[in-house]
């Protein structure tokens, strides 16, 4: 393996990491796997600054983007990715640092992000086998239930095609008020509690106040809050839109 570590002004990115200090991560992670990011911060380990250590908690899950781990007693998340090269990871980092600049709670909350090092591996399920490892941490979001994955995901897009339309206003009331019927004859929305369908176009209002949106509007890209506030994560599929 091939390894350059960091760039001296990149070390700087680490002195808020306190309670995440990387590295060591819990053996948990499938041995199947691989080339897991068990292995990448154990090899990072061999090349970050020292002040950047410490266990990481449990394994949450991957995607093409990467995979996330809980760290800081399971209230935040970290998600560490490799990008192709040190360009695209700083492109990908300054799309983070926008959208999080916006202050929208539309998006899950960014504490602390940065550059690793270059790494190359001999192969990797879900990341490119060389390239520049990033990372980010953010709040700790709950999953959505797979009927609420369902009506979020379809809301989202519906509105998004409609929004286009000069009409909009018009064809969002219709929209809401016959899916609003249809889920409760189905029963996927109760007399009473939580309401997927108000909560996803209470969700998408919120994007598109903040002027933002996304790419990937899959059901595990959408999670809440402690108090139910449905927010997207993902921040690599975010984007700014054009005014």
């Amino acid at each position: 393996m091939v390894f350059k570590g960091p760039r001296e002004e990149d070390v700087g990115l680490f002195s808020s990491v306190q309670t995440v200090n990387l590295i060591r991560i819990a053996r948990a992670v499938s041995s199947s796997r691989r080339t897991s990011v068990e292995t990448i911060l154990d090899e990072v380990q061999k090349n970050c600054p020292a002040g950047v250590r410490a266990d990481v908690g449990k394994f949450l899950g991957a995607g093409y983007y990467g995979e996330a781990y809980e760290v800081d007693g399971g209230d935040r998340v970290l998600k560490i990715s490799i990008a192709k090269n040190e360009a695209e990871a700083e492109s990908i980092l300054d799309r983070v640092r926008a959208i999080d600049s916006l202050g929208s709670d539309a998006f899950v909350k960014v504490y602390d992000y940065g550059i690793l090092c270059d790494i190359n591996l001999p192969g990797s399920r879900y990341m490119t086998k060389s390239g520049t490892a990033y990372f980010y941490i953010m709040e700790k979001l709950l999953p959505l239930s797979s009927d609420e994955k369902k009506i979020a995901v379809r809301t989202l897009m519906d509105l998004d095609d409609m929004s286009v339309k000069p009409d909009y206003s018009r064809e969002r009331k219709k929209y809401m008020f016959s899916k609003g019927r249809q889920y409760r004859r189905d029963g996927d929305i109760g007399e009473t509690g939580s309401d997927p369908l108000l909560k996803s176009a209470d969700l998408f209002d919120r994007m598109r106040a903040s002027g933002a949106g996304h790419r990937d509007k899959h059901g595990d890209n959408i999670m809440q809050s402690l108090d139910g506030q449905y927010k997207m994560i993902d921040l690599e599929q975010a984007k700014l839109l054009k005014t």
